[in-house]
């Protein structure tokens, strides 16, 4: 059975009792966000017809804009929550300090846009060639096709590495954590439950203050002896 830990993340919030995410939950919270970010992109490959390179320009920017307000520009003000992270109860802490914008771009740069750029630059290519090849017989040709198909299933196996590398080296890693998050200092815990714990009448708010932004271990003992000493003055 696995430890949890009891914190609260933000001062005034309520105390919170977390443990460390299985890879599976973490996998299909990247992969349902994945999904939703890709969302406005696959509408207009379905109701635009691409026919040339500008066509081509159109769905690359509109998907990497998508992708940049859902894992940067929104998670930015949500506390880099995701709706994916929000369904699997997953949150991203920082030891000491919040996680900045420049601390999710960061983040996102290396889980999301590397491997998207590098499927979206193939099927670039991919268009440019099949658009700019006029010669009928050409395209019938079934070596032509295959290189094709070669280049852009070369882009989609590069997405699906990149994924999977992050993947291992994330369950290698003991505390279930990946480089990234360990250079940035960003913590990746799952959230049990909410807990209502309040505080005795005879502890003041500026005795002591319980504010852990990333999981620690709180000294009972410390909080025992002020318990006391207060106790005493009120004697």
């Amino acid at each position: 059975m696995k430890k949890s830990i009891t914190v609260i993340s933000e001062k005034n919030s309520s105390p919170q009792e977390i443990a460390l995410p299985h890879l599976g939950r973490v996998f299909f919270a990247r992969l349902f966000d994945v999904f939703v970010s890709s969302i406005p992109s696959l509408i207009l490959i379905f109701v635009f017809l691409i026919q040339n390179w500008l066509g081509a320009l159109l769905v690359v920017l509109v998907n990497l804009a998508s992708a940049f307000i859902y894992f940067i520009f929104i998670p930015f003000f949500t506390k880099a929550t995701t709706l994916g992270k929000l369904i699997f109860k997953i949150r991203l802490i920082r030891k000491e300090k919040p996680i900045k914008f420049w601390s999710i771009t960061i983040r996102e740069i290396y889980y999301e846009f590397i491997p998207r750029l590098i499927l979206i630059i193939s099927q670039i290519v991919v268009i440019i060639i099949f658009v700019s090849v006029n010669d009928e017989h050409q395209l019938e040709n079934d070596d032509f096709i295959a290189v094709l198909n070669l280049v852009n299933n070369l882009g989609y196996l590069f997405y699906v590495c990149w994924y999977a590398f992050i993947c291992i080296t994330i369950y290698l890693q003991k505390n279930h954590q990946s480089s990234i998050d360990f250079k940035l200092k960003i913590f990746c815990i799952k959230i049990i439950k909410e807990k209502q714990i309040k505080t005795p009448k005879s502890v003041k708010e500026n005795d002591f203050e319980l504010n852990i932004k990333y999981p620690g271990v709180i000294n009972v003992k410390e909080i025992e002896s002020i318990l006391e000493e207060d106790n005493k003055k009120e004697v």
